[in-house]
C-alpha cells in the first residue's frame, strides 16, 4: 500500500525520507503560491466590479443632470407660455359661450319658421310643431305626437326627412342677415315629391323671393322635367326675372347650356 502511494506521488519505491520531505514542502509551497494567486484574481475583481460600479454611477448621475438640465428649460419655456395658455383658454371660454348663445338664439328664432315652412312644404298628419331645441354648441330637432317629443327620423318618411331637411335649409337662408349675399343655390330639392309638393315648394319659394325681409335669387338644378314646366307656369309672371335654361351635353368647349324661350 505504501509502494503504491509513492508510485501515485511520482516516487521511486527507495526514495529516502529527506526527498520526500523536500517534496512536501515543495507541494505546500505550491498551495501556497496557488492561494495568493486566487487571492490576487479575487482581488482583481472586486476592483473590476466596483469600476464598472463607479462608471454605472457616474453615468446614471450624468443622466440625471442632463435631465434636470432639460427640466429647467422646460420650466422655463413653461413660464413664457403659461399668460398665453390662460389668454386663448380665455378666449376658447368665451367662444364656447358666444356659441351656445347663437346656438340657443338660431333654435329659438327658426323653430316657429322651420315649422311654419315645413307645413307649407309637406305637413306629416298625425305630428305637431318641429320643435329645434339646443343644448350647450348641440342642435336637437323632435316633433309632438300626443305630447311626446318623438325624433323625426324614426318615424317620418324618407320624403318627409328630405322636407324637413330642405325646411330648416330654407328657414336659415331666409333668416340671414350677416351677409349681403343673398343667392340660394338648391341641386334637385324635389327627390320624391310629387306634383304637388312640388307645386308647394315653388309657391314658397315665390313667397320668399319677394318677401319683406329682401329679395332673394334662387338658383335651382333639377333632373326633374315636371320641376322645370311647373316652375316656367308658377313664374311667368317674374317675365325676364325668371331665366330656365337646358343642358344638353358636354361639347368640346364645355357643358352645352341654351336658354329656354318663354
Amino acid at each position: 500500500m505504501l509502494s503504491a502511494s509513492l508510485s501515485a506521488a511520482g516516487l521511486a519505491p527507495d526514495v529516502s525520507a529527506d526527498e520526500i520531505l523536500m517534496g512536501i514542502a515543495a507541494a505546500v509551497a505550491r498551495h501556497e503560491a496557488a492561494n495568493a494567486l486566487n487571492n490576487r484574481v479575487a482581488e482583481l475583481e472586486i476592483a473590476f466590479d466596483a469600476a464598472a460600479t463607479s462608471a454605472a454611477f457616474e453615468s446614471i448621475r450624468k443622466r440625471i443632470m442632463d435631465g434636470q438640465q432639460i427640466a429647467v428649460s422646460a420650466q422655463g419655456r413653461a413660464d413664457l407660455l403659461a399668460p398665453w395658455i390662460r389668454y386663448f383658454e380665455g378666449v376658447h371660454k368665451l367662444l364656447g359661450s358666444q356659441q351656445a348663445a347663437a346656438t340657443g338664439h338660431f333654435t329659438k328664432e327658426y323653430g316657429p319658421r322651420t315649422a311654419t315652412i315645413q307645413r307649407r312644404l309637406r305637413p306629416v298628419y298625425g305630428f305637431g310643431d318641429i320643435e329645434v331645441s339646443s343644448k350647450g354648441s348641440s342642435i336637437a330637432i323632435h316633433v309632438n305626437r300626443n305630447n311626446e317629443e318623438l325624433r323625426p327620423t324614426d318615424y317620418f318618411s324618407q320624403s318627409q326627412v328630405q322636407t324637413l331637411v330642405l325646411g330648416l335649409f330654407l328657414t336659415a337662408c331666409s333668416s340671414q342677415t350677416w351677409s349681403g349675399f343673398s343667392s340660394i343655390m338648391m341641386d334637385d330639392p324635389v327627390t320624391h315629391f310629387d306634383d304637388l309638393n312640388t307645386y308647394a315648394l315653388l309657391d314658397l319659394l315665390s313667397g320668399l323671393q319677394g318677401s319683406p325681409d329682401g329679395c332673394k335669387q334662387f338658383v335651382i338644378s333639377t333632373c326633374d322635367e315636371k320641376m322645370l314646366q311647373l316652375a316656367r307656369q308658377k313664374f311667368r309672371h317674374l317675365g325676364d326675372a325668371a331665366k330656365f335654361y337646358r343642358f344638353s351635353a358636354i361639347g368640346a368647349d364645355g357643358p352645352m347650356v341654351a336658354e329656354i324661350p318663354a
